[in-house]
C-alpha cells in the first residue's frame, strides 16, 4: 500500500480481521490521517501476522506514532520499519514477537550509492 498525501478513510474499507499482511509507506507530506490510522489499525486488523511502516525519518511526529503503535499488534511475526524511538525498540526486543525484525537505524550516504544500516534480529 503506497500513501501519497492522500486520505486513509478509503484504506480504512480494505482492512479488515482477515488481514495478515499490511505494508504502509508514506511520504513526506500531510501526516494527520496516517497518524489517525496508527491509532487505530490494531483494532481494524488484529490477526496481522507481519507489518511494514515506512516513513521519513525527518518528521518527529511520525516516527513518535509508529513507535506507539507497534506494542499494538501482538501476534506479529516480521516486523519492518524505520525510525523507532528506543522505548519501541526496547520493546521488540524483550517481546516473544516479532521472531523476524527489520529496522532502519540510519542512513550513510556514498558518492555512489546509499547504504542503508539495519538491525536484523531473529
Amino acid at each position: 500500500m503506497y500513501v501519497d498525501r492522500t486520505s486513509f478513510a478509503p484504506i480504512r474499507l480494505l482492512l479488515n480481521p482477515s488481514l495478515v499482511h499490511l505494508d504502509v509507506r508514506v511520504d513526506d507530506g500531510a501526516h494527520t490521517s496516517f497518524l489517525a490510522f496508527l491509532e487505530s489499525y490494531h483494532t481494524l486488523c488484529p490477526n496481522l501476522k507481519s507489518l511494514e511502516l515506512h516513513h521519513s525519518p525527518r518528521v518527529p511526529e511520525v516516527t513518535a506514532a509508529i513507535s506507539r503503535a507497534i506494542p499494538r499488534s501482538p501476534n506479529l511475526e516480521t516486523l519492518r520499519c524505520n525510525g523507532i524511538d528506543e522505548g519501541a525498540l526496547i520493546h521488540v526486543i524483550q517481546s516473544r514477537c516479532p521472531s523476524r525484525v527489520q529496522i532502519q537505524l540510519a542512513q550513510l550516504p556514498t558518492s555512489q550509492s546509499e547504504q542503508t544500516s539495519c538491525l536484523w534480529y531473529s
